[in-house]
């Protein structure tokens, strides 16, 4: 009789945990789905608080305060374009969620990436006085980055990025990036991210990235 009832405590605890993973997972799903077809930095930010509930419902998960974080960098990057002024109030915000997020993993490739992209939004917000400094720690980032996982198209396109966008008198080099992009590109199509709902963003930008320095003739 003990047994019996052990057993179906058992039961009864593992399905309720497998109910609870599921809810978490289809919650996560639709929010990245919202994520994949969100262009304006006021639904980023949005996001990013949908994200922030969600992390705050499960307490012990990494990845919604991580797509929180990297949903407030959206928005902030987009929004510097026109008020670089607002990018502290987006990074304070995203800093907040990837120390969270931090702090319920172990250290991995994708949290650096997500430390890249909150470096260069820092450096953006004053690029004059702050590109010594954080382009530093957005280095830092991108080389632990792909030693935790070389197989991570992310740093290569992060990279990119940053090679084509920046002046050659400071660094950039616009056919290395390319070269960079192309290396990403063949990284995209082997990755394989963990579960579902893992980052697995970037492959579009790299495509759009490389389509439009083709028409440009590079």
């Amino acid at each position: 009789m003990k047994k019996l009832l052990y057993l179906t405590a058992a039961f009864l605890v593992f399905t309720f945990s497998a109910s609870s993973q599921d809810k978490f997972t289809e919650a996560m799903k639709k929010q990245l789905a919202a994520f994949d077809t969100t262009s304006k930095p006021e639904a980023f930010s949005a996001l990013g608080n949908s994200f922030q509930r969600i992390g705050d419902v499960e307490k012990t998960q990494w990845l919604p305060y991580y797509y929180a974080a990297l949903s407030k960098l959206m928005s902030g990057l987009i929004i510097n374009q026109t008020d670089p002024s607002q990018s502290d109030v987006y990074a304070d915000q995203a800093e907040e969620f990837y120390n969270k997020a931090k702090a319920l993993t172990t250290e991995n490739s994708e949290l650096h990436c997500l430390g890249k992209i909150l470096a260069t939004l820092r450096m953006l917000g004053d690029p004059q006085n702050r590109y010594m400094q954080y382009s530093g720690i957005a280095a830092e980032h991108l080389q632990k980055a792909r030693a935790l996982d070389p197989t991570n198209p992310r740093p290569d396109y992060l990279e990119a990025q940053d090679l084509y966008y920046t002046p050659e008198q400071f660094g950039g080099d616009k056919k290395k990036a390319v070269e960079m992009l192309k290396t990403a590109l063949v990284k995209f199509e082997a990755f394989k991210p963990a579960s579902p709902i893992h980052p697995y963003w970037g492959k579009q930008q790299v495509q759009t990235m490389l389509t439009q320095v083709d028409g440009a003739g590079k």
